[in-house]
């Protein structure tokens, strides 16, 4: 019998049509004992009743690698739960994995919405550049993709998952990958004060700045706008949004803006589409 997820009046807000399906970035799980991948976001979410399922897919893994592996979990998901659709959000390079996932792996058949948070959805310009600098991604390449075998990757491969979010690349995967008619897309972004605001990213929100124009610390605003843009993620302060903050990294609010608002005020929307 097929499980229902519809709205319904006894339970909060946040209750999809179809579940949410989150697939994390680079670097993560969403699993890990030690890190939520998602600081307060998806627990935000559960608590205004939606129902949530995880990617769980690799840390370190080319475009098409990761893919493959989050159709195996969201396979599992829609036979076993018995789910006709799910509504996708995705962060960073997660949201390319998932366009892959609906446009060339067969997921459009159980996917209502996709909605990408900082997605590099034309790539980045540095990119380009970094891969045409001798050494400049292989040196770092054997000591990044050991340390992630040792976290539990199969088959790391950072210098070319770096490398297919240049915009060369991803020129071609759009081309390649095109929306499909029958699903929902959204997109957000955001976009740093200055190389002050996230000391994470003071070395690259400049280089990025330079190359790629307004930036998160990693993707530029104008990469991040894909089907139906919803916004500019910004702070009523001088601090401004960077890419860690877009999933709560620090799990407080930034200056005034509490990241997870922007989530339960996009579920909400899904909601009221009947998604």
């Amino acid at each position: 019998m097929e499980k229902d997820y519809s709205p319904d009046s006894s339970l909060t807000d946040c209750r999809t049509r179809y579940p949410l399906f989150f697939i994390h970035g680079m670097g993560f799980r969403d699993n890990s004992t030690l890190y939520s991948y998602w600081g307060r976001i998806t627990e935000c979410l559960k608590s205004h009743g939606a129902d949530i399922f995880f990617s769980n897919h690799d840390c370190i893994g080319t475009i098409r690698d990761n893919a493959v592996k989050i159709k195996e979990r969201f396979d599992e998901l829609i036979a076993t739960e018995k789910i006709e659709k799910v509504n996708i959000i995705a962060h960073s390079k997660g949201g390319i994995e998932a366009r892959y996932l609906i446009s060339s792996l067969g997921g459009a058949a159980h996917t209502a919405s996709l909605t990408t948070f900082a997605s590099p959805h034309r790539g980045i310009k540095a990119v380009d550049i970094a891969r045409r600098i001798p050494f400049a991604l292989s040196a770092a390449n054997p000591l990044v993709n050991t340390y992630f075998k040792l976290l539990g990757d199969k088959d790391p491969q950072f210098k070319k998952t770096v490398t297919e979010i240049s915009c060369e690349n991803m020129k071609h995967f759009n081309i390649e990958n095109q929306n499909d008619p029958n699903v929902r897309y959204f997109s957000y972004a955001a976009k740093m004060r200055s190389a002050l605001s996230d000391p994470l990213f003071f070395l690259t929100f400049p280089i990025i700045k330079y190359t790629d124009g307004d930036n998160d610390g990693l993707i530029p605003v104008e990469s991040a706008k894909w089907g139906t843009f919803k916004g500019l993620i910004e702070s009523p302060d001088n601090r401004g949004v960077s890419h860690a903050d877009t999933v709560d990294i620090r799990r407080v609010p930034i200056g005034r803006l509490n990241i997870t608002d922007i989530y339960v005020e996009h579920v909400k929307e899904l909601k009221r589409l009947g998604l």
